[in-house]
């Protein structure tokens, strides 16, 4: 990886990074190198903003508000389903779950946040939605993406083999 050069569309960049909400609760937390091809909207927006221009060994810190991130919280996509609507085979449903459910863009997902009788309490916001999220972030490595990872809009990371098969 060249040391040289920044971030920009079609480079893959490598970045670990501790996440905080507003009361400086840790959200999330990455000491191993998370990478993406830079400049195909596969990060929140105000992240990939963020990264752009950084070099290999550049730390800094970032707040992102919701437009940036995940979105304020739509209290629409809060939702009561009837227990019966769902085959959750002997599983009971438990608070924090997720389901997906058909829309018009595919599957949106939710995550049970109530239980009443045979009531089911949903919520298809993200968990982040309507937080302003604060990144500690060290860029460790940039370099050219490939032409077959631009096409994929990911990083294709060698592979080490394992044991069985090797």
């Amino acid at each position: 990886m060249d040391n040289d050069i920044s971030i920009q569309k079609n480079r893959v960049a490598y970045f670990q990074f501790t996440l905080k909400d507003d009361d400086d609760n840790i959200l999330m937390e990455v000491t191993e190198d998370r990478s993406y091809v830079h400049g195909h909207g596969t990060l929140i927006a105000g992240l990939e903003k963020a990264l752009e221009n950084r070099k290999n060994g550049d730390e800094f810190s970032v707040s992102i508000p919701p437009a940036d991130a995940y979105g304020e919280h739509s209290p629409e996509l809060l939702r009561v389903f009837g227990i019966d609507k769902f085959d959750m085979g002997d599983d009971e449903p438990e608070i924090g779950m997720t389901f997906d459910l058909p829309s018009n863009t595919g599957f949106h997902r939710f995550r049970v946040v109530g239980i009443e009788g045979d009531n089911i309490a949903a919520d298809g916001n993200h968990p982040w939605a309507g937080m302003t999220l604060h990144y500690d972030i060290k860029v460790t490595g940039v370099r050219d993406a490939k032409a077959e990872e631009i096409e994929k809009k990911s990083p294709i990371e060698l592979e080490i083999p394992g044991i069985i098969g090797a």
